[in-house]
């Protein structure tokens, strides 16, 4: 799939609904659809990520049938089946200890722990009024603090 390079000033002129998002160590400024994690907004294929902070991105979903789903290992964002979170050891139930991360739904902060595995509650994602416009319910499952 191509994507628009980002320009000078980290934007993305010919398609304005992207985001600039900088992988490998700076060397890959690229311009990726935004979307929502909830809805899962993304063409075929691809999975609604969360992406420098803030963002979310429309990215190749990489993970194969039957994995990826919640308490699978992962390293990368998109590792994760789509509407998954790549999310630390120790926040995932069922995670292995010694893996680099594991995946965990995301979910509405307004609709209870229902994707939750059990011992998992459904947390904001972003920290209480820090949350871009329209992205207040987004939730993820995890192990409460």
């Amino acid at each position: 799939m191509c994507v628009e390079f980002c320009d000078a000033n980290d934007a993305c002129p010919d398609t304005p609904t992207a985001n600039c998002v900088v992988y490998n160590d700076g060397s890959l400024p690229i311009c990726l659809g935004s979307c929502d994690p909830l809805l899962q907004d993304c063409p075929e294929g691809q999975g609604c990520y969360n992406s420098a902070g803030d963002l979310f991105v429309c990215f190749k979903e990489s993970a194969m049938p039957g994995e990826g789903g919640p308490g699978d290992e992962c390293q990368y964002i998109n590792q994760c089946q789509k509407g998954g979170f790549c999310a630390a050891t120790a926040a995932v139930a069922n995670c292995p200890p010694m893996s680099a991360g594991c995946c965990t739904p995301f979910c509405p902060v307004s609709g209870g722990n229902g994707p939750c595995q059990e011992g998992e509650e459904c947390t904001p994602f972003f920290e209480m009024g820090m949350a871009p416009p329209s992205y207040e319910d987004v939730g993820v499952c995890v192990i409460p603090a």
